[in-house]
């Protein structure tokens, strides 16, 4: 006979109970084993969430509106005062064509010193004129030569990893049938495993290659960078001495004034003097963007961040002149990212830590007007770019420390 079950409750409570309340259903509270079981269900449903869902970063960078092939500056030759403005900003304007008309001190000679001087002067400019003629096309051969050596080493590097690759393929598949022979004959083992020793030396010195490679592609476009600042000081140079010519021309005839023209076509970007003005010798009157020159975005990118930038890869573009809540995000897409960190003191913007950092250059779609109305871009606007950084898990970013996220 079995034994009967002994209830937790007196029977004196129950009649009590029921006396009092009338019928009394007592319940049992839920075990904390099956509550202990449901949260660990539960939590490990959200780690494994956390570990197979994975999420792409975006990430801000700093960067402004430059113009690609850089301004050009129109300056006075010596102290003068502005007399007449030839021009206006946004005109269309051609090399050589007069910007501003200046006064200048003016000293007179005798006719038979005078036509001796003007001679002489009329030489010297001739002079001026071939060299500077000669400086240009020796800019554009040595910019020509280096950016022709730098594409013969990008197309080696390329030959060069494509070979990496097919001896890498080729290394596993001595690999495999290393493990297959390593059963039977000792001695075609041995052979096989010799070729795959060598064949991971031989691939060892191809990736050094590379790295070569890389640092000289490097180096070339220092080098570029190095030759065309050098080049345009040498035009500069030569400019201020044909303008300085033919100021003294100027002062030989007796003419009090001459005129600031255009170094080089383009349209005129800032118009700094105004009529009356009192200009210093040095002094930028007019900033030119030359012509067929276009509006980039120049970015900042980190050291940490420049392995996710590459070339073609999709840019949003945040610029602080048109907020996006409004005009929304300008599409852009980068067109080429530096090999070697550039120095603080040579990106447009001048915000954000003052330590060397990559450029990337990012080409901007055409802006469409928006409904609140016409948006025409300058240089040195300042912006922040939206680029997708590298795809992780949840939980790879949960645990990754701050400084990496």
């Amino acid at each position: 006979m079995a034994a009967k079950k002994r209830s937790i409750y007196r029977k004196e409570v129950f009649d009590a109970l029921t006396a009092r309340h009338g019928d009394v259903l007592l319940t049992r509270p839920t075990s904390f084993s099956v509550i202990s079981l449901f949260l660990v269900v539960v939590a490990g449903l959200l780690l494994t969430y956390a570990i197979v869902t994975q999420f792409t970063q975006t990430r801000d960078l700093p960067g402004a509106m430059v113009i690609e092939q850089g301004e050009v500056k129109a300056r006075a030759l010596e102290a003068s005062l502005v007399e007449q403005v030839l021009v206006q900003e946004g005109q269309q304007v051609t090399q050589g064509q007069p910007l501003l008309k200046v006064t200048v001190p003016s000293r007179r000679y005798d006719s038979d010193s005078l036509a001796k001087m003007q001679s002489a002067i009329e030489e010297k400019i001739d002079s001026a004129e071939r060299r500077l003629g000669f400086q240009r096309r020796l800019n554009q051969l040595q910019a020509d030569a280096l950016a022709n050596e730098e594409q013969t080493l990008i197309e080696q590097q390329r030959q060069l990893q494509a070979q990496i690759q097919l001896e890498q393929e080729f290394l596993e598949h001595l690999t495999s049938m290393a493990k297959q022979a390593k059963t039977g004959e000792q001695g075609q083992y041995d052979r096989l495993y010799t070729q795959v020793l060598e064949k991971r030396i031989h691939i060892h010195g191809l990736n050094q290659d590379s790295q070569q490679l890389t640092l000289k592609i490097g180096s070339i476009e220092q080098r570029l960078q190095s030759a065309v600042i050098k080049g345009e000081e040498m035009l500069t140079g030569y400019r201020q001495q044909l303008g300085q010519l033919q100021l003294d021309l100027a002062k030989l005839t007796g003419d009090q004034s001459y005129m600031i023209t255009a170094p080089r076509g383009g349209v005129v970007a800032r118009l700094g003097v105004t009529k009356g003005q009192f200009l210093q010798s040095g002094d930028a009157a007019v900033t030119l963007m030359p012509e067929a020159a276009k509006l980039v975005a120049e970015l900042k990118v980190r050291s940490d961040l420049v392995r996710h930038i590459e070339a073609e890869q999709p840019v949003w573009l945040k610029i602080d002149a048109f907020p996006y809540q409004r005009f929304g995000l300008f599409e852009g897409k980068v067109t080429k990212v530096s090999h070697s960190v550039v120095e603080p003191e040579a990106f447009a913007n001048a915000q954000g830590p003052q330590v060397p950092m990559y450029r990337a250059i990012v080409e901007l779609h055409q802006p469409q007007d928006s409904k609140l109305g016409p948006i025409t871009l300058q240089s040195g606007m300042s912006l922040q770019a939206m680029v997708k950084g590298g795809t992780q898990s949840i939980w790879s970013w949960m645990v990754a420390p701050q400084t990496e996220q």
